[in-house]
């Protein structure tokens, strides 16, 4: 014991050196097995400090160049240790920044002594009488942190045994230094994974508001507690996505809100202005009045956990910012960690590459529907007494093979129909068009059904795997009376005045373009009242099941509206579609 001490204290040597030595082996020992700053508190109060009588004990970690951070503890209620301190400025003259910036242990023997040497303590909670703060150096003399330890008596000329101390420091230096390797090695795992299954998510979604969708949702929880995405247009930034995970009904309103100027005076249009992230330590009052009208503003202020820090990233596609998404969290306290940062930013670059490939797509999608509408019959004819139901919808919003057509000719005869060309895409359709406008040719020239056929059958389709299927009529529309045609096609559908539901059995004849001659005509009347339903094979078809019994799934569908109109049956066939955007489907009802 050194001479002069009046009070030996819990800390001082009470045991032989080797007692010592033993501590000393299992606790390190024990902190060899420990992953997080948590772990080792609780380990290092447990194999070392409950033995010297100390109540509690907390670890104070750099967290930057200028700012100490409470990173964990034992032996204390939360708000009632070391951790009200909150942050600490390495410049300041509290315990931890002088013992770190010293590398001399600071102690107090109780808290009038404290309040007495750091006035701007007085009034926090005391969790122990007598403490002392041992500073944490790392392999190669690095401070990295403050070891705070506490017991639960006042000392009186407090004088803790230093080489005890600093002994149990180093050892818990290490074990910190590891714990942060690991902790490094994890969260960029963690951080690439991240970004990994951003980017599938992205590469896969080709709808611009599922993408910013799914950006936000990646975003909360798991990088921040809000994220909102922004798209320009005319001269504003338009909120498309905000999820919201402190209140997703405000989150709601909050999109709801008037866009933003991109000439405004707040952080979200410089971004989208200057092109580069801009971090906001606090999120003021002013900056959330400027961006959401004053209710909507007054609802975010009042929300518990703050106060919030903010990210604010550039959304570039080919080097032109496109958008901007921004990202707060109330558990960054002033600044992202490196790791929240490049998450952020990653995130906002894979937006940026999904985001314009999906504009891109979208343009494809609209010249493809442009082609695709210039291919298809502008309207229905409007009769006396023939009502006509006409459905396209293509593959995954393409351009199809699949048509239909109801044109009245010249000579008084409705030419109506309906097709299906192998194959998707412009080389479908390509067929498509080939075949519907040579038909419309041959029926102005008074070609009956079954001639029309053989003339169709052989146009050169453009390959020899090349061919389609098809069902063509002319109808009277005074009478009703109509002759039809079938290669190959599934039969149609008759739905009789009384309301009986069947297949419309027709002699058929081999598809289109396998130059086949002989397509025998069949006599089918639209009688008043009465139905005949067209389709293509996107209405039922299903992977390995039997056509047929798809198609009596379709007379089950019309047997469930037969008495709806034209609309109504058209409607409902194309909700039934099984698989969804699997296959083309048309779809031509003609009732009278």
């Amino acid at each position: 014991m050194a001479p002069g001490r009046d009070d030996p204290g819990p800390a001082e040597r009470t045991d032989a050196p080797e007692g010592e030595a033993t501590r000393l082996y299992l606790l390190a020992r024990a902190l060899g097995e420990t992953l997080t700053a948590a772990e080792v508190a609780s380990v290092v109060f447990e194999e070392a400090l409950e033995d010297l009588g100390a109540a509690s004990v907390g670890l104070w970690l750099r967290e930057t160049d200028d700012v100490i951070r409470f990173a964990g503890g034992a032996g204390y209620e939360r708000g009632k240790g070391p951790d009200a301190v909150g942050d600490i400025t390495l410049d300041s003259d509290l315990p931890a920044a002088v013992c770190l910036r010293s590398g001399q242990i600071v102690s107090y023997g109780n808290s009038d002594e404290r309040d007495a040497r750091w006035p701007e303590l007085i009034g926090l909670p005391v969790a122990s009488q007598a403490v002392a703060v041992v500073p944490l150096v790392a392999p190669r003399g690095r401070r990295t942190g403050a070891l705070h330890i506490g017991w639960p008596e006042p000392r009186q000329n407090f004088h803790p045994d230093e080489d005890l101390l600093r002994a149990i420091g180093d050892l818990t230096a290490s074990a910190l230094e590891r714990a942060r390797l690991y902790e490094g090695e994890r969260r960029a795992r963690e951080t690439l994974e991240f970004l990994n299954q951003a980017t599938r998510l992205m590469v896969s979604a080709l709808d611009p508001d599922e993408i910013v969708r799914a950006i936000v949702r990646l975003a909360v929880p798991h990088l921040a507690q809000w994220c909102a995405v922004y798209v320009a247009e005319d001269k504003q930034l338009h909120r498309v996505a905000i999820e919201f995970a402190a209140d997703p009904d405000l989150a709601d309103d909050l999109r709801e809100a008037p866009p933003v100027p991109i000439d405004a005076d707040i952080s979200l249009a410089e971004a989208f202005r200057s092109g580069r992230t801009i971090e906001l330590s606090t999120v003021s009052p002013d900056e959330v009045y400027r961006t959401y009208p004053r209710d909507t503003a007054e609802k975010l202020l009042a929300l518990p956990g703050g106060p919030w820090s903010g990210l604010v990233l550039p959304v570039q596609a080919s080097g032109e910012v496109i958008g901007v998404m921004s990202l707060l969290s109330h558990s960054w306290r002033g600044r992202p960690s490196s790791e929240a940062r490049y998450a952020s930013e990653g995130l906002a670059a894979r937006a940026g590459v999904a985001l314009r490939n999906a504009q891109r797509y979208r343009e494809q999608v609209d010249n493809v529907m442009l082609l695709t509408a210039a291919l298809l019959p502008e309207s229905v004819p409007r009769l006396p007494g023939l009502t006509f139901a006409a459905r396209y919808a293509p593959a995954s919003g393409g351009v199809s093979g699949d048509w239909y057509e109801a044109e009245s000719l010249p000579r008084g005869p409705v030419l109506v129909g309906i097709g299906d060309a192998s194959g998707h895409g412009v080389p479908a359709a390509a067929t498509m068009a080939h075949v519907r406008n040579a038909a419309r040719g041959l029926a102005v020239a008074g070609i009956p059904p079954g001639r029309m056929m053989e003339h169709l059958s052989a146009l050169p389709m453009g390959g020899p795997d090349r061919m389609a299927t098809s069902v063509y009529g002319l109808l009277d529309p005074v009478t009703g009376a109509g002759v039809w045609a079938n290669a190959g096609h599934p039969p149609p559908i008759e739905v009789r005045p009384d309301g009986t539901v069947t297949r419309l059995e027709m002699r058929h004849g081999p598809p289109l373009g396998t130059g086949s001659t002989g397509y025998p005509e069949t006599r089918a009347d639209v009688p008043a009242g009465g139905k005949i339903v067209l389709y293509t094979d996107g209405l039922f078809e299903r992977r390995g099941e039997d056509p047929m019994l798809g198609i009596q799934r379709l007379v089950d569908v019309v047997a469930g509206v037969a008495r709806s109109s034209a609309e109504d049956v058209a409607d409902a066939l194309v909700a039934a579609r099984p698989g969804g955007e699997d296959d083309d489907a048309c779809v031509l009802v003609i009732a009278r």
